[in-house]
């Protein structure tokens, strides 16, 4: 693949919390990185998507739910041109292929409708089996050129096949490494959101909790107006710091860590998106000299397959320690790394408080807010404060889940 450079292809602005260190004494950073893909130009040619939709069947999804998801999928189909690849799978306990990956001409997008439409419900859930034979798909006809993703949608737990949260979302994980992505949807009040939202963090792209079932075709629709509008694709940063040096990030990231390299990938941005990454360094001990340099690199890649690189540096001037003391913290970028961060932490609590442990999922919710009490607003304080409270005395599955569909949106900055 080429490289090129090219400071145009996407804007990024470090920051910290304090432009010091001090010197001769262990101390923690926060960096705060904004990434912003352009405009689309004015000519740009349409990128293929290559895509999979993964369909619940299960019975469950009877009636309206069903009509709902069929509707949304037959939008999808219809928005896609001659350039674009799909497939279709739906599963209960069986997997099916309702239609292997094929462009989609006017001929194929109608024998594609009448297969949707003549889907019916079935038995249990092999939500693992559904995904990987959508991704399967997908990876039959993969190439450099395209968008490669998979849609996977459910409305209950898996109870067929691989149920391990931490095994499915590890697959998530290599297939993205493979340019899969996946993005899942979440309908309803009995699903996993843990497990969805792993997986799309892992494989590289969005979750999405449909509450109700009039939202499946809007949110299947903008899932797909955004695949449509990607610039940058790949998307990834890099760090370079010593292994001593302690390396957080927050909001689920996938993140790798080889040595004094520490790559955080970010998957794709649409035209004019804009994304938030933040990153804790903590034993941040350096023996001496006048300034601390951190290395960074980003790296996309276009609609034409080339990667894009920028090369930037975090620069920490060595002050004594009682100067770095007494200089004042970044206020507004406190602000909304405390956002993010009692989003990514109340996520935590609400796992804790679905496996039953109500007093510990209240008791990280409180701990975190005093952490935090200095940077925080009187809003921001008492939206915590009430969900610590409802943590303490157990949610319902449609609390909870509203509740953590807020905590990824807010710890996504979305």
């Amino acid at each position: 693949m080429a490289t090129k450079i090219d400071k145009s292809f996407l804007e990024m602005i470090v920051g910290a919390d304090k432009p010091v260190l001090p010197q001769g004494k262990s101390a923690e950073r926060i960096l705060e990185f904004t990434l912003k893909a352009p405009p689309a130009p004015d000519e740009r040619p349409h990128v293929p998507l290559n895509l999979a939709l993964v369909l619940d069947r299960s019975g469950s999804m009877h009636g309206e739910k069903l009509r709902y998801v069929k509707q949304a999928a037959l939008q999808v189909v219809d928005l896609m041109t001659e350039l674009d690849r799909a497939a279709v799978v739906i599963y209960d306990d069986k997997v099916q292929t309702l239609m292997a990956s094929q462009f989609m001409t006017g001929a194929v997008k109608n024998e594609l409708r009448g297969r949707i439409q003549a889907v019916q419900t079935g038995g249990s859930t092999n939500l693992e089996g559904g995904w990987l034979s959508g991704c399967r798909q997908v990876a039959e006809v993969l190439n450099d050129q395209t968008i490669n993703r998979t849609l996977l949608l459910t409305d209950g737990l898996a109870n067929v096949g691989e149920r391990d949260p931490r095994r499915l979302s590890m697959h998530a994980k290599e297939l993205y490494q493979r340019k899969i992505s996946t993005s899942c949807f979440g309908a309803g009040a009995d699903y996993d959101e843990f497990l969805l939202e792993a997986m799309a963090n892992q494989g590289g792209g969005n979750f999405h909790f449909l509450e109700t079932v009039q939202a499946i075709p809007l949110v299947f629709e903008r899932e797909f107006d955004e695949l449509v509008n990607i610039l940058v694709r790949d998307l990834r940063v890099e760090l370079h710091v010593a292994e001593s040096i302690q390396v957080t990030v927050p909001a689920g990231w996938q993140t790798e860590r080889a040595g004094n390299q520490v790559t955080i990938l970010l998957g794709s941005l649409p035209a004019e998106g804009e994304k938030k990454l933040y990153v804790r360094l903590a034993n941040l001990a350096i023996p001496g000299g006048e300034q601390f340099t951190i290395p960074i690199r980003v790296s996309g890649v276009d609609a034409d397959g080339v990667e894009h690189t920028l090369e930037r540096q975090a620069v920490f001037k060595l002050v004594p320690a009682a100067e770095e003391a007494a200089q004042p913290q970044d206020a507004d970028l406190m602000a909304r790394f405390a956002e993010v961060d009692l989003a990514d932490k109340a996520k935590q609590a609400l796992q804790r408080e679905r496996a039953g442990d109500r007093l510990g999922a209240s008791a990280i919710m409180n701990d975190n807010l005093t952490i935090h009490s200095p940077n925080i607003s009187e809003k921001t304080r008492g939206k915590y404060q009430r969900l610590s409270r409802q943590m303490s005395m157990g949610m319902d599955k449609l609390e909870r889940k509203r509740s953590h569909f807020d905590m990824y949106q807010s710890s996504r900055t979305k």
